[in-house]
């Protein structure tokens, strides 16, 4: 096991995990990247959905 240091507190290294889980370190950097987009395109579906049913329920479900 490789040691704890301020980037790993718990004594795993990123390629440690990789390598256990099979997943490149450059796919793992990838969706760490890719996350914010996804909370934002998530929020935006959600409003928009609220915003379809408003509709919905105001013409009488039409």
């Amino acid at each position: 096991m490789e040691k704890a240091g301020p980037g790993r507190p718990d004594g795993y290294s990123i390629s440690l995990l990789c390598r256990a889980l099979n997943v490149s370190r450059s796919g793992y950097y990838a969706y760490l990247a890719a996350r914010p987009a996804a909370a934002a395109t998530a929020r935006e579906e959600d409003e928009l959905v609220a915003e379809i049913r408003q509709i919905h329920e105001e013409s009488r479900r039409a």
